[in-house]
Parts: structure tokens; C-alpha cells; sequence
């Protein structure tokens, strides 16, 4: 079900918030003056990851790339190339028919994933950042937990807006700065994030670097 863990793919998009557009960055951050709902993401200026359409209301009804879909409002049905989901009275995820099954909180935020392989449990702060992830995985050499956990800049709101993450709740609302991995088996790696704005305030570059690794994630937007 899951791509692995500590990919820049998750990290990225669980960066992106899927509140809307009443929240104002903060006097710490450049003001937004265009569209923040992103059209592409696209890795190391070469590779495209995802490109997203919206519809009328900047739900999301398509993406192509790494994650394709398209999203069928009306029956609450998003398709995927080898599966379906079914979607709640909020547009969120509760299922996939490849056994994938998805829980919210009263206010919007995932708390738990699982399928046959693995279950993920979701920690959000008080001031509606997620915290931390705790994967189980059951192997035949043993059962592995891993865990992510995330830092954040509390000073700076997300101003980015839209990808598939719309539809697994409300995600974080401030900019991540690190992530932290940890396996029960031994492993560990933290990526820390640096950003550089467009003219009109939005994230137009986000900057991971792991250790000697660095990767660049370019984003555009519909205007």
C-alpha cells in the first residue's frame, strides 16, 4: 500500500496544506498576492512528478504522474490506474478497494491508515501541524516500527495549497524545516527543508538535503 516510508514524495506532500484560502501567512512571511493551489511539481528541474486539475470550487478532480487518479465527486469515487477509493461527505479517503481503510478526527485530521501489511498511526499538535507517524510493519523476520517526526516553523503558515493530499484531511498548517526517520531495526536519516518564494509569495523551490544528498522540488501554479 504504501510507497516507502521516507521518501521526499511523502515528505513533500505532507508539507502542502489542504486547508482554504482564509488562512493569511504571517507578517514572517511574503505576502501572497496569486493562485497558490499547485499545478506541477517537478524534481531536480528535469523529472515531472505530478501535474493537478481542479475543478470550480479547487477541489481536486485529477492528477498524473507518480499519482494518477481522477475524482468523480458525485458517486464520492476517485479511480486510480488499478484500484478505486471511496471518498466521505467531506471528500476524504475512507477506503481503497486494495484493502486500505483511513479514520479522521472530529476536525478533518487523519489518525490511522492500515491495510494487510502495515498500520500507520497520525500525532497532530495543538496548533494543527502533524507531529509524528508511527508505521507497523509485520515481516517474516519480525514486526518493524518506524517512525517520522516533524519540526516545523511556527512563525510560517503554508501558503501552499491543493495535491492529492486534499483528499487524506487536513494536513499541516505551518512550514516543515526537518523530518526525522527511525526504524526498530537500527536505521535513521533526518532531511531538513529550505524554501524559496516566487513574486507573489508562493513556494515556487522547496530544498531537501539528507546527509550529502540534495534535491530540488520545483513547484508552478494556474496563474
Amino acid at each position: 500500500m504504501k510507497k516507502a516510508a521516507y521518501t521526499f514524495a511523502t515528505c513533500l506532500l505532507i508539507a502542502f496544506s489542504s486547508c482554504k484560502k482564509e488562512e493569511t501567512p504571517t507578517t514572517n512571511n511574503p505576502e501572497v498576492t496569486g493562485n497558490n493551489y499547485v499545478k506541477t511539481v517537478t524534481f531536480n528541474d528535469t523529472l515531472l512528478i505530478n501535474a493537478y486539475a481542479y475543478d470550480a470550487s479547487w477541489r481536486i478532480i485529477s492528477s498524473e504522474g507518480d499519482d494518477s487518479f481522477t475524482v468523480d465527486y458525485a458517486t464520492g469515487t476517485v479511480t486510480y490506474a488499478s484500484e478505486t477509493g471511496q471518498l466521505n461527505s467531506n471528500g476524504y479517503l475512507v477506503s481503497k478497494s486494495d484493502g486500505t481503510n483511513y479514520t479522521y478526527d472530529n476536525n478533518g485530521y487523519l489518525i490511522s491508515e492500515s491495510d494487510d501489511v502495515s498500520t500507520t498511526q497520525y500525532f497532530w499538535s495543538a496548533e494543527g501541524n502533524l507531529t509524528q507517524e508511527i508505521t507497523t510493519y509485520a515481516s517474516g523476520v519480525g514486526v518493524d516500527t518506524t517512525a517520522l517526526t516533524y519540526v516545523y516553523d511556527l512563525s510560517k503558515l503554508n501558503p501552499i495549497r491543493g495535491t492529492e493530499k486534499m483528499l487524506e484531511g487536513k494536513s499541516s498548517k505551518n512550514i516543515i524545516t526537518s523530518i526525522s526517520y527511525t526504524s526498530s531495526f537500527g536505521s535513521s536519516s533526518t532531511s531538513t527543508f529550505s524554501y524559496i518564494y516566487d513574486s507573489k509569495g508562493r513556494i515556487a523551490v522547496m530544498n531537501q538535503t539528507e546527509g550529502t544528498s540534495q534535491f530540488k522540488f520545483s513547484l508552478t501554479y494556474f496563474d
